[in-house]
């Protein structure tokens, strides 16, 4: 049996073993069916998730780097927006497999919203500069230059390697976007005084 199903088996045994509880301890019927805004459903699957990250944290432990531990374990932080969590998580995937299409898409992308953050804080903190001066503008723009070196260079390294993978317009489009910022990377003129 391939490990992939024998991840999805620990998965469902999970669900289902949670369910069973559930049912215990609420006294739920067997015939009943929980309603998909039920707040019973929301805490059962937020439990499941949780339950199926311990599992598969322990499953690390003897196996520290299955790529396709750490691919599952990344996908469910990502779905309860462990954020943080997911970021360490691919960061070790890419490690052990660096063209993991799973890890470059969620680095890269990632990467990119960060920087685009901290692209538009600059340009709104340099905006609101009723007369800039030439050093207020040197600061700019080395301020803008390290965010494309450091964020949007590694975005567009992991995004690089997604596309590859799998073409899929929406990440091309954002290279594209990543790629045009860094050729142009202010949206004011240069202060010459």
């Amino acid at each position: 049996m391939s490990k992939k199903i024998i991840i999805r088996l620990v998965l469902f045994v999970a669900l289902l073993s949670l369910n069973m509880n559930m049912r215990a301890v609420g006294g739920i019927e067997d015939d009943e069916v929980f309603p998909a805004d039920s707040t019973r459903t929301a805490i059962f699957s937020e439990d499941a998730y949780f339950a199926s990250i311990n599992m598969l944290k322990k499953e690390l432990e003897l196996a520290p780097n299955d790529e396709l531990l750490l691919s599952e374990l990344g996908e469910l932080q990502v779905k309860l927006r462990l954020m943080e969590d997911a970021f360490l998580t691919y960061s070790r995937l890419i490690r052990v497999n660096p063209r993991n299409y799973d890890a470059c898409l969620f680095l890269g992308y990632n990467y990119y919203v960060k920087g685009k953050n901290l692209l538009q804080v600059e340009d709104e903190r340099y905006k609101q500069i009723e007369k800039p001066k030439k050093i207020q503008y040197t600061v700019y723009l080395d301020n803008i230059k390290k965010v494309l070196d450091r964020d949007y260079k590694l975005a567009l390294q992991y995004l690089s390697i997604a596309t590859s993978i799998t073409p899929v317009n929406f990440v091309q489009n954002v290279v594209k976007e990543m790629q045009h910022r860094m050729l142009n990377p202010t949206l004011f003129q240069e202060i010459t005084k």
